[in-house]
């Protein structure tokens, strides 16, 4: 975190008590103009005061690695406090209030990425459920947060970087996305649900960062938009911004669905991607963050769950990517969608199922002297002739004999999606993925 506390005694001269008569002034303006500041969002006027405060009080201090970060959340009396997360008690030389704002110390111990009846970390039927077991096949495993989708109808698993893209180390358009993920014995190609399509560098040089976000390729037969049974269902496709007080859930591969509510909007922080216990060896700061204070939210494994509103809406509110011992820290969701372009493929939005068809296909992949090969077979087409579509391509137009091999030519892993349709008709059938 950028200049947050200093070791030399706290000393203010003549032009920092200008700047805190001015802030006093500020802030005593603000609150007799603004509405009540409980259970408000981050566009509250007292907030933004307040962060603007802990902005100025970061960059008179200097660098202290035992404080990891800082959010505005409100007092017993619904007014504005500064919370200070720190590594351990006993911080010196902090002052207790400014601008007529207190100032608080709360102990989370080291901030980390939290990559690691119903078991959501076990294999799922496929389309498999949001709020389970997911990953890069060179990590843990993290979790899948929803299902989304882009404008031309394209369909991606959104989670973390960490997640999907290996904190930066994948390579999009070929690694692949396993469920389970590998510490719950998920393994590729068995296993893989999609192809990493896009993610948000980390920045770990000491920049801002404001989402650890990523999005898998997939489509509807390989992953749903709702959670197991056990947990909310789907959320809403049309998201709300945080306020302190909200009360929230989420569902996640580790501590599976849990309730909590929003304490602290506008966090910074430093988050620990390596390390050891008390050691942090590669951090990354993030700004503007939402904090979730019920210490049995979320824990390792659970980064990538979307955090939805407690409520019959389920609104997205933001999607989760670290935490402590006493708090879960989440990206504000809509910052997250706008970074690829895509909305939330929730209840409201979902298409309407397909009529039942009667055209069935079936596909059989393997490998001659290396080779890949898909036999595909399939019923219940009446045309004389019918097309075949890979990855949403027609490859072939050939008459209705019910057999065709698709020789790849290709060596190596990849998957493949499938379907055969009735030349010059929307009479189609079931989409079969092959993956090598």
């Amino acid at each position: 975190m950028n200049q947050l506390i200093t070791t030399e005694p706290y000393r203010i001269t003549s032009r920092l008590l200008f700047l805190l008569a001015l802030l006093i002034l500020i802030a005593s303006h603000v609150s007799h103009a603004a509405p009540p500041f409980s259970s408000q969002d981050i566009n509250h006027p007292q907030i933004r005061a307040a962060a603007d405060t802990r902005d100025w009080l970061e960059a008179q201090l200097t660098a202290q690695p035992a404080i990891l970060g800082s959010g505005i959340g409100n007092t017993a009396d619904g007014k504005p406090v500064i919370r200070l997360f720190t590594q351990r008690a006993g911080i010196p030389d902090i002052p207790t209030q400014l601008a007529g704002i207190p100032i608080r110390i709360h102990v989370t111990g080291l901030i980390y990425a939290l990559a690691e009846d119903e078991d959501p970390t076990a294999r799922q039927l496929r389309p498999v459920p949001i709020g389970t077991s997911a990953g890069h096949p060179d990590i843990t495993a993290g979790t899948i947060g929803a299902r989304v989708r882009d404008s031309a109808g394209n369909v991606f698993a959104l989670s973390n970087n960490h997640v999907f893209a290996n904190s930066n180390d994948a390579r999009t358009k070929r690694d692949v996305v396993i469920q389970p993920g590998s510490f719950d014995d998920g393994s590729s190609p068995a296993d893989d649900i999609g192809t990493l399509y896009d993610f948000i560098p980390l920045d770990f040089s000491g920049g801002d960062n404001q989402v650890d976000a990523a999005i898998a390729l997939t489509d509807a037969s390989l992953l749903g938009t709702a959670t197991l049974s056990s947990g909310y269902g789907a959320p809403s496709a049309e998201t709300v911004s945080a306020y302190l007080g909200q009360p929230v859930q989420k569902c996640g591969r580790t501590t599976g669905c849990t309730q909590g509510q929003v304490s602290e909007l506008a966090v910074n922080l430093n988050v620990c991607y390596e390390g050891t216990l008390l050691i942090c060896t590669k951090s990354a700061r993030f700004v503007d963050q939402i904090a979730i204070s019920d210490s049995g939210f979320s824990s390792s494994g659970d980064s990538g769950s979307l955090i939805v509103t407690d409520d019959d809406q389920r609104n997205p509110v933001a999607l989760l990517f670290a935490g402590s011992s006493t708090r879960t820290f989440g990206n504000p969701i809509d910052q997250v969608l706008a970074s690829f372009n895509v909305v939330i493929d929730g209840d409201e939005t979902a298409p309407p199922p397909p009529p039942p068809n009667t055209l069935t296909l079936i596909a059989q992949g393997y490998k001659t002297k290396g080779v890949q090969h898909v036999d595909l077979s399939w019923s219940g087409a009446v045309a004389p002739t019918v097309e075949v579509w890979r990855n949403d391509a027609l490859i072939e137009t050939l008459n209705n004999t019910e057999h065709y091999t698709d020789a790849l030519n290709v060596r190596g892993k990849g998957m493949y999606h499938y379907q055969v349709c009735e030349t010059g008709t929307t009479s189609c059938s079931n989409r079969v993925s092959v993956s090598f």
